[in-house]
């Protein structure tokens, strides 16, 4: 009856507890209630009836076995009780988790991008003083294949003149010889593709391109472009990587430490990126129960809501681009009893296998 009143007591008490508080309460409570089963009789003690209780315990061995079990029994039933008192404890506990693991792969994308962006910017600087000393052609592939090898997710390093590739003081080099001016065709002109625009309308910073079919090799790629400027300032031409999305799309993917989809948007809300590359220049709003979000993500630099069984999680990348996770809800149930696992159930079974060999000895 007072061990059951004590657990009573206990939930009152610690019921804004932490679960570590939790555990080492219950703990000492266990701790307690065994020294009290176990204690032995002062032997010079009459217990009624003249009859002395020399050597026993509290209570009778069957006595004593019965109350350990019992009690273990109320520590098993607190446990529980507290698993549903705690359960928003913990789940927010694991999406704090998975937010934490969005925020890593945000910093991982970042570090990409910020690594494709030093290096155009090392190419730009190389290539624009070979272009302002009039360096020979060969000379200037050369070095873009060169640079090219730093970087190796990069399909093809090009560089364009402001002028169409085939008339006067235009050009076209690259990287490998799959992408030369000598696939070009007559009709193919550089100052149109919407690399050389987003490159202008970056006025000297790097600019990503949206996916695109590459003109040599058909495959979907996205471009890191900018404007060469030589010494003075003064334009001479674009350079740019293309990077072929299959490819991003498995390094995104290796990125990903959890169960989630992950898109990268643009402004317009259309998928550029995806570990899933059937994706990209898709809408992933289009469902709707999302749709009605899509304002919310594009506009905040930091979104997160629940969504048809998913967490909806949107962060900034760059300028133009926003990243998105659907975390499905079962990950999240699924740390959460694995916390409820390691906190409580064994911890008691533990308690319970204790008290039988104690009872036992």
């Amino acid at each position: 009856i007072f061990g059951s009143f004590a657990v009573l007591i206990a939930v009152y008490v610690i019921k804004e507890l932490d679960i570590s508080s939790l555990r080492i309460f219950l703990a000492i409570l266990f701790a307690f209630f065994a020294i009290l089963f176990f204690i032995k009789k002062r032997p010079d003690l009459d217990y009624g009836e003249g009859e002395s209780q020399q050597g026993r315990g509290l209570f009778e061995s069957h006595f004593s076995l019965m109350g350990v079990l019992i009690l273990c029994g109320e520590i098993l039933l607190i446990s529980f009780v507290f698993v549903s008192n705690f359960n928003d404890v913990y789940v927010k506990s694991v999406e704090n988790q998975l937010l934490k693991r969005s925020n890593e792969l945000q910093n991982s994308i970042s570090r990409l991008l910020e690594e494709y962006q030093k290096h155009i910017e090392m190419v730009e600087f190389g290539a624009a003083a070979l272009v302002e000393n009039n360096a020979k052609e060969k000379d200037i592939e050369e070095y873009l294949s060169r640079v090219a090898s730093v970087v190796t997710d990069a399909g093809l390093i090009f560089i364009s003149s402001e002028n169409k590739w085939n008339e006067k003081d235009g050009f076209w080099l690259a990287s490998q010889p799959w992408g030369s001016a000598d696939r070009l065709s007559e009709d193919f002109n550089n100052t149109t593709r919407s690399w050389y625009f987003a490159a202008h309308r970056a006025k000297g910073n790097v600019a990503f391109v949206p996916p695109y079919i590459d003109y040599f090799s058909g495959r979907m790629a996205i471009d890191v472009t900018k404007i060469m400027q030589n010494h003075r300032g003064k334009e001479v031409g674009v350079v740019g990587e293309t990077f072929f999305v299959d490819n991003l799309a498995a390094k995104l993917e290796g990125m990903l430490a959890f169960d989630a989809s992950a898109f990268i948007v643009d402004t317009r809300g259309i998928v550029v990126l995806s570990n899933d590359k059937n994706k990209v220049l898709e809408h992933p709003f289009d469902e709707e129960d999302m749709e009605k979000y899509i304002d919310t993500v594009l506009v905040k630099s930091e979104f997160y809501t629940t969504i048809k069984g998913n967490y909806l999680y949107s962060s900034q990348l760059t300028n133009d681009w926003k990243l998105v996770l659907l975390i499905p809800k079962s990950s999240i149930e699924n740390m959460s009893n694995l916390i409820i696992t390691k906190n409580f159930v064994s911890p008691t079974l533990v308690i319970v296998f204790a008290s039988l060999v104690i009872s036992i000895i």
